[in-house]
């Protein structure tokens, strides 16, 4: 079960810590953060409906997604904690993602965290632990290890990419 009082509250906005903006930006509000750990959560509605199904359900993968932006706004907090703004970061994969529902209905609270497993502030990957809970359920409703990686020059790694 994640813990909240663990976390320090945190008064800034998503945007200010995640380079997103609608209608990609799908967390609601940050509950609590440091800069290896990050509570978030959203309500499954207006905000995800580029994914919302005609029954009004979105796929359990949504979570991935859910999580890989609690992760970016972990590394906000360090980049915040450093002088820094946000930075663009990939998802590179998820290992031993686990789900016990096929869907997520509208109208369901989603609450993630995440913890890092190991920090990169050079050219290697990081790794972050996360586990989304629904509604008021104190079991998770999914999980998964992420691996995400932050280059330090983005125009720099896009110019050596091509």
């Amino acid at each position: 079960m994640y813990h909240v009082a663990s976390l320090p509250a945190v008064s800034d906005r998503i945007e200010s810590l995640l380079p997103h903006a609608d209608p990609m930006l799908l967390l609601d509000r940050i509950i609590g953060a440091d800069q290896d750990a990050c509570l978030t959560e959203t309500v499954i509605g207006r905000r995800h409906a580029l994914f919302l199904r005609d029954d009004r359900t979105v796929s359990n993968t949504l979570l991935i997604e859910l999580m890989a932006q609690t992760v970016g706004v972990t590394a906000g907090m360090r980049l915040k904690a450093q002088g820094e703004h946000p930075k663009v970061g990939f998802l590179l994969g998820s290992r031993h993602f686990a789900c016990d529902c096929d869907c997520l209905n509208e109208g369901d609270l989603i609450r993630v965290h995440v913890k890092c497993l190991y920090f990169s502030d050079g050219e290697l990957p990081s790794q972050f632990q996360c586990t989304a809970y629904r509604n008021d359920e104190t079991e998770p409703v999914g999980t998964a290890n992420l691996t995400v990686y932050q280059p330090k020059d983005l125009s720099a790694w896009n110019n050596s990419a091509s």
